[in-house]
């Protein structure tokens, strides 16, 4: 199903979350306090318009995640979502889950793209053992950390590009090997692809 390869997105986020000894930036209140004085990070609001995907409510930012006012869910048109792929309407809003990250997913036939957002620096991603192969690349002229983890292995890949005080993760991942593989032959390389255009959004 769609929501095992979101499912393991979900779990190595908390994780290492919540084994982390480093937070990105200030403590979640201070940010937030700090973004009306100078403009950096503001939590996102349920009050922004999602005209062509969600149908719920959409969430508010948490202390989890607030480190940016980048909101994935509404950041793109439907078409520069088509472009990637995947149906704009095939989505499912992960911060409706209750945990520490916050994003959408849309999906096609037998894969996804997720991006999430998390309030920890893209250097917890490496040197970890849940990420072995994950390296550092520019993207979009960011300093970006691209990697693979033990749950979901090739069958998805995952960007870290850092925004203000937190991270925003895109993951191209296949949930159906038979139908997924042929719109999804090189999850990294769509990965990329899309942490590209993202990259060209994000507040710094």
């Amino acid at each position: 199903m769609e929501t095992r390869i979101l499912a393991s997105v979900l779990v190595a986020a908390v994780a290492l979350s919540a084994c982390s000894t480093t937070t990105a930036g200030s403590p979640a209140s201070e940010a937030t306090t700090s973004a009306s004085a100078s403009g950096a990070a503001s939590s996102p609001t349920s009050s922004a318009s999602i005209p062509y995907t969600l149908t719920a409510p959409h969430p508010p930012a948490n202390e989890g995640n607030n480190g940016t006012s980048f909101d994935p869910c509404v950041a793109y048109t439907a078409a520069e979502i088509r472009s990637w792929g995947v149906d704009p309407e095939k989505v499912e809003d992960t911060g409706r889950q209750g945990l520490e990250i916050r994003g959408c997913s849309w999906s096609a036939d037998g894969w996804q793209l997720a991006q999430t957002v998390i309030n920890n620096p893209i250097s917890d991603y490496l040197n970890n053992p849940q990420y072995p192969i994950a390296h550092r690349q520019t993207i979009g002229g960011l300093d970006a950390v691209v990697y693979q983890d033990r749950v979901t292995g090739a069958s998805g890949c995952y960007v870290a590009l850092p925004s203000q005080q937190a991270t925003v993760h895109i993951l191209a991942g296949i949930y159906n090997e038979k139908t997924g593989r042929k719109g999804l032959p090189d999850p990294c390389a769509k990965a990329i692809e899309v942490a590209t255009f993202v990259a060209t959004k994000l507040p710094k």
